[in-house]
Parts: structure tokens; C-alpha cells; sequence
């Protein structure tokens, strides 16, 4: 996870944001037609990190992932890839080394 969270917050402050702020909304277009965009939100102590593209209308996540940052660790509570993968648990997902490969992927395409 120590990689994940370095990895976004270095692509927040590279966009202008600041992952300080209790409100935070950025949507990144990756500006090639094969990686998908990057949202990154945060609303008070929860950040979502998805990557997405339309597809008919509809948005398809691939992936994202909704973290629980109050105590200033990241844990990810809600992981998704549509359409067929949704996993939920408030006390915690074991994702770090998906989000380990993520963060590498997010690099390359962003940074």
C-alpha cells in the first residue's frame, strides 16, 4: 500500500492538486485511446482511485478502488472492475499487491 499511496499522491500534486484538502476532484484523460483516464476524488476521509472509459454510454471501471483514509493509513474498503468484480469490506481488503502492480501502471501512463 506504501507504494500505492505514494505513487497517487505524486500524480495529485503533479496535476495541481492537494491531497490536504477535504474536497478533491481530478480527471486526468490520459490523451491515448489505449489507457483508460484517471479519476482521483476524495471526500472528507474517503478517496476513490479509478481508472475508466465509456463504453455505449455507460462508464466502466478498470479498476477502482475506495479507501479509507481517516487515520492517515489507507485501506482499501471497496475494490471494482466492471463487470463482473465488486468486493466490499469496511474492515479491510487485502489489495496491496494488486495495488503494488497498479501503482507501477499508473506511473508509466501518468508521470
Amino acid at each position: 500500500m506504501k507504494y500505492f499511496k505514494i505513487t497517487v499522491k505524486t500524480i495529485i500534486e503533479f496535476y495541481g492538486g492537494d491531497i490536504g484538502n477535504e474536497e478533491l476532484y481530478l480527471d486526468i484523460d490520459s490523451g491515448r485511446d489505449y489507457i483508460e483516464d484517471l479519476s482521483i476524488k476524495r471526500h472528507r476521509n474517503e478517496l476513490v482511485v479509478r481508472q475508466y472509459r465509456t463504453q455505449r454510454g455507460d462508464l466502466i471501471r478498470d479498476p477502482e478502488v475506495r479507501l479509507d483514509i481517516s487515520n492517515g493509513d489507507w485501506e482499501a474498503v471497496e475494490y471494482r472492475e466492471d463487470p463482473h468484480t465488486h468486493q466490499i469490506d469496511h474492515d479491510g481488503l487485502q489489495l496491496d499487491d494488486f495495488l503494488c502492480r497498479w501503482a507501477t501502471n499508473l506511473e508509466e501512463q501518468f508521470l
